[in-house]
């Protein structure tokens, strides 16, 4: 079986390296059967030579013969939907894997049982698969697989059981984290890639709704037993969740990706969206965040004006 892993860096390739060490050394365990690995790294054209590091990292870094590890130089940075979508399309049409999971930088493997990894992979036939995830910073469950998203008020809910997975997956609003997100290349072909407009957030979310108008009920969504990771939340963005202020281009895009959502996938609550997005501003004011609220308050006109991509201000 050929297994396919996309990790998607700027500017910090030191959270990469961890990533990607973490990764090859729970892979490098015997494994019953055939089994490939390929990794490919995604540098979105970071600016501080983030590549070349990745480059020199690649040369002296020690795997078993069945893993392999390639990079890829986007020529622009055009967020998380487009850089992972190259690393999609090389492993899914250029090396054929059967599954690939897209990984934050900002990961590390916990823990991986590598033949139940391959176990569930092939005998549950799923479409998208997730796995247990674990705040770095309170040790608690970040997400057990994914949340679901609540289209009239514009949040989601995490869920932090398997229990509550095995009730809930047939729920229209639940997704996987895109933390670690993994595609069979069946629904890959037949739900495309992500989207890319919205640049940062909502992506996976977005795919999900896709998938269901053109899978339905057929879509099987399964969380992995065989794999827990360790996430730094926000470490990618700096969409830290514990007090601290948010960077601006976590407050930006996370703002003009509600609404840039709800205009493509539910137009009928684009008022909650707008609602959702003052009501944060509000709360940005309230505990002295006072720059925030200008951010959202311009990312929420400017997607109601239909501005996609990168804002080049930020």
């Amino acid at each position: 079986m050929k297994i396919g892993f996309v990790i998607l860096t700027y500017v910090n390739y030191q959270d990469t390296i961890h990533c990607v060490k973490s990764l090859i050394e729970a892979l490098s365990s015997p494994v019953s059967g055939s089994c490939s690995v390929d990794i490919v790294l995604v540098d979105n054209d970071s600016p501080n030579g983030a590549a070349d590091q990745l480059v020199n990292f690649g040369k002296y870094l020690e795997k078993p013969p069945w893993i392999h590890l390639t990079l890829l130089r986007s020529s622009e940075n055009l967020g998380y939907g487009n850089g992972n979508n190259l690393g999609l399309e090389r492993l899914f049409r250029s090396l054929e894997c059967a599954v690939v999971f897209v990984m934050n930088n900002d990961v590390i493997v916990h823990s991986m049982d590598t033949n139940l990894l391959v176990h569930e992979l092939e005998s549950k036939n799923g479409d998208a698969w997730g796995c247990h995830i674990l705040n770095e910073a309170s040790h608690d469950t970040e997400y057990y697989g994914g949340a679901i998203f609540n289209r009239f008020f514009f949040n989601s809910r995490r869920v932090l059981s398997r229990g509550e997975v095995a009730r809930i997956t047939g729920n229209e609003g639940f997704y996987i984290s895109g933390a670690f997100l993994g595609f069979s290349r069946a629904a890959y072909e037949k739900v495309g890639p992500f989207y890319e407009s919205f640049f940062l957030y909502f992506e996976e979310i977005e795919w999900f709704y896709r998938a269901r108008q053109k899978l339905g009920r057929n879509l099987n969504i399964v969380v992995l037993e065989g794999i827990t990771l360790r996430h730094q939340v926000g470490g990618s963005t700096g969409n830290s969740e514990f007090g601290t202020q948010k960077s601006d281009v976590a407050e930006y895009y996370s703002a003009r990706a509600r609404i840039l959502f709800s205009r493509k996938v539910a137009r009928l609550y684009l008022p909650n969206a707008i609602c959702y997005n003052l009501t944060l501003a509000i709360h940005r004011f309230l505990i002295g965040y006072k720059r925030n609220v200008g951010i959202i308050i311009i990312a929420t006109l400017r997607g109601i004006l239909g501005e996609k991509g990168r804002h080049r201000s930020l």
